[in-house]
């Protein structure tokens, strides 16, 4: 895939979020570098007024092609994570925000 066809995708796939009730939210999100492309839904719930629980889970796509010690690196795999996001009600007065 082409570098630029990549970028604008990753641009787009990020600023790409679709709102479902409350709070809860989806989205799509690419992560894009030289050698490949990881592209990710994401889900987030909120966990009543503390936080929300965040998902996520995406495919890493390399083609490494000969940008390294390696001759022509190839692959891929899925991969997820689980995270959690504190909602503050006010700022904190050690922070300089």
């Amino acid at each position: 895939m082409p570098f630029f066809l990549r970028l604008g995708l990753s641009v787009l796939l990020t600023v790409t979020g679709i709102y479902l009730h409350a709070q809860h939210q989806v989205g799509l999100e690419a992560q894009v570098y030289p050698t490949g492309v990881i592209p990710s839904l994401n889900y987030a719930m909120p966990v009543g007024q503390a936080g929300s629980l965040e998902f996520r889970v995406g495919y890493n796509i390399v083609n490494h092609r000969d940008l390294g010690v390696q001759d022509d690196e190839k692959g891929g795999g899925f991969g997820g994570s689980i995270g959690y996001t504190p909602h503050l009600e006010r700022v904190p007065s050690w922070c300089a925000c």
